[in-house]
């Protein structure tokens, strides 16, 4: 789902979403790293 630049932050900050998490929330390479450090964590966590 896009969100519209000028729609609130759905981050919940109350600033519109241009003047927040543009460019970082929906930037699908730091989703994909995001996903990648969780999955090595859960594997560390599952080690111990």
């Amino acid at each position: 789902m896009k969100i519209d630049r000028n729609a609130p932050c759905p981050c919940g900050s109350g600033k519109k979403y241009k003047k927040c998490c543009y460019g970082k929330a929906g930037d699908a390479t730091g989703l994909s790293a995001m996903q990648d450090i969780m999955a090595e964590i859960k594997n560390r966590l599952e080690k111990e």
